[in-house]
């Protein structure tokens, strides 16, 4: 079997994508088995999605007065 390995930076694109990604969730969920996610791709996550997320937010304030 082969296994996939991605990236944080793509995790934390999802909430930066300009596009609808909810294709993209539904084929990740068909290779769920092989999905591999390792301890440090989890800890980058957590450390970087908060300002991701405000990054989005102030973004998002720019746009909208």
């Amino acid at each position: 079997m082969t296994l996939i390995y991605i990236d944080t930076n793509v995790y934390l694109d999802f909430y930066q994508a300009a596009h609808d990604t909810v294709a993209i969730f539904d084929e990740l969920y068909e290779v769920r088995e092989s999905l591999v996610i390792t301890e440090q791709t989890g800890i980058e996550f957590a450390r970087n999605r908060n300002s991701r997320l405000s990054q989005l937010v102030a973004n998002i304030k720019k746009v909208i007065p």
